[in-house]
């Protein structure tokens, strides 16, 4: 498959936990990475990565806002509050605390979406590197503490990205990567899973 892949991609190997920068036949950049709890079923395929986006929303994907959110606020911990959680019915965002939780648990479906804001808790980390694709899997950071948490990492990729594009060198080092606010920008390199 790398063959297929071009002089220059990303290589994130599942079963090793492990990502790497390919620049002709050589690894020039080489990161430990966390793979999502069911990494059996995430797909093989290869994509451009088409832009990052710095200090990004999550989107709860419905499977875990039914399968953990919600039993967990129905038990009214408060973390969702102190996670920067909230609900979004089309474009009108409110405070989790205006649902009455108790009423979707056991539920499939949610009538609105449950999102997390972007900031120091937020479970993408300070940016997530973008190739849209229909199985909704991206690269990100992490806050998850463990093992094989580097913070440094993503910034270093990102770096990787921009040096290596020198259009893009004054926006990675612009006020967007210290900013609270959700902000992308485009990119090129071909990344694979």
């Amino acid at each position: 498959m790398t063959a297929s892949l071009g002089k220059r991609f990303v290589l994130v190997n599942m079963a090793g936990f492990e990502l790497n920068v390919i620049e002709g036949d050589k690894s020039v950049l080489s990161m430990r990475v966390v793979i999502g709890k069911n990494y059996h079923s995430t797909p093989m395929y290869s994509h451009t990565i088409k832009f990052i986006e710095f200090n990004p929303y999550w989107n709860v994907p419905a499977s875990i806002a039914t399968k953990e959110l919600v039993p967990d606020y129905a038990r009214g911990t408060g973390k969702a509050q102190q996670q920067g959680f909230e609900i979004v019915r089309g474009e009108k965002a409110a405070p989790v605390t205006s649902v009455k939780w108790s009423n979707w648990l056991g539920k499939e479906e949610l009538p609105f979406r449950i999102r997390q804001r972007p900031g120091p808790a937020n479970a993408l980390g300070e940016m997530k590197f973008m190739f849209p694709n229909k199985h909704n899997v991206y690269l990100h950071a992490t806050n998850a503490r463990g093992p094989l948490q580097r913070p440094s990492a993503p910034s270093a990729m990102a770096a990787y990205v921009f040096t290596s594009h020198a259009n893009w060198l004054p926006i990675y080092s612009s006020p967007m990567m210290t900013c609270r606010a959700s902000v992308s920008t485009k990119s090129s390199p071909r990344a694979s899973t």
